[in-house]
């Protein structure tokens, strides 16, 4: 190998392991760490709840213990059984909220009203 085709190699190589590292240099921390807590009827988290009553009372508690320990991100399951929490053409209701009118009351948008009072990011 000649002896200048060698330094363009080593150059390359060089400046190539420099470009890697300036992308370490020009990383941005995130502001907040994600600290959440997966919620599903699926795991049991929701099998008590038979009416609009207990599940407010159930998700505050679940709310509030979320902020108590200071995570601020709540992953909630909308689809366990291929079925769905929230009003649906293309899926059947859930038997939680079966019974339940969505004009009057929707479950999912009521937590993600009460997640946000909280400062808790709400996920899907």
């Amino acid at each position: 190998m000649s002896k200048k085709l060698l330094f363009f190699s080593r150059l390359f190589i060089i400046l190539y392991l420099i470009s890697l590292s300036k992308a370490v240099y020009d990383y941005i921390e995130p502001s907040q760490e994600f600290r959440g807590l997966w919620v599903s009827a699926f795991s049991g988290d929701l099998k008590y709840c038979k009416d609009k009553d207990t599940y407010i009372d159930q998700m505050t508690l679940v709310l509030d213990t979320i902020k108590k320990y200071n995570m601020n991100a709540l992953i909630f399951h909308v689809r366990i059984n291929n079925d769905a929490l929230y009003e649906s053409e293309l899926n059947p209701i859930n038997r939680i909220f079966h019974k339940n009118i969505f004009s009057a009351f929707d479950p999912i948008n009521w937590i993600i009203e009460e997640a946000h009072k909280r400062g808790i990011e709400f996920h899907a």
